[in-house]
């Protein structure tokens, strides 16, 4: 059994040089999100995400490349866990489903530095590996992301892949001291329904089980 990695202390990370990537390398691709309808700002420090820093200082936003993958990151568990009970269809309540909704990001500002865990130089510098990022103790990642985002390289955010699709997902953080925070300057457009969408039924498809909304 390998030993999952902790981070060191803040000081002795700041010493780390570690590569960055420009976000004009990703600024031109379809970045879209899930999300709850009942919360207008998209950015906020949620606990039980992965590369949200642990101090709760960083309000940050998750966004993916297809909206298949943004299901699989919110519902994909779930869905895996009822086709492993041998129950055939996962209903989901149509008044819950309605809650969610798509966004499509206008546009990515091409000056943020991204942090890469797609490049294997970019995450032997950091001195993390797969099995401390998808670790099911979520507490590991986070203190990672934390040093991350204090790092003097001032990094943006973080590129890493979906553990359930390999694609592309992308957490940004928002800084409150920087002079425009990605919180006030990032905008979205409305990119349909939850419950209206094909990327549900195609997910749940896949991992063999039928969806289905109950009214």
């Amino acid at each position: 059994m390998r030993d999952l990695r902790h981070p060191p202390d803040q000081s002795d990370f700041d010493r780390r040089r570690i590569p960055f990537m420009s976000s004009a390398t990703l600024a031109g691709l379809p970045w879209c999100r899930l999300y709850r309808k009942e919360f207008a700002e998209q950015f906020y420090p949620s606990t039980g995400s992965r590369l949200t820093p642990s101090s709760g200082t960083f309000p940050c936003v998750y966004l993916a490349l297809s909206k298949e993958t943004t299901v699989a990151e919110v519902w994909g568990d779930r869905l895996a866990a009822q086709r492993d009970s041998a129950a055939g269809v996962y209903v989901i309540p149509a008044d819950q489903a309605k809650r969610w909704g798509y966004l499509e990001l206008k546009s990515l500002p091409t000056d943020l530095k991204i942090c890469d865990f797609f490049d294997a130089d970019t995450r032997l510098a950091v001195g993390i590996e797969s099995g401390t990022l998808y670790s099911t103790d979520l507490t590991l990642p986070q203190a990672w992301a934390e040093r991350i985002a204090k790092h003097p390289a001032h990094f943006d955010g973080i590129r890493y892949r979906s553990r359930h699709t390999d694609e592309a997902c992308l957490v940004l953080w928002s800084r409150a001291a920087a002079p425009k925070p990605l919180a006030q300057t990032l905008q979205f457009n409305p990119a349909g329904e939850f419950i209206e969408s094909d990327a549900a039924y195609l997910l749940a498809g896949k991992i063999g089980i039928r969806l289905a909304f109950a009214w």
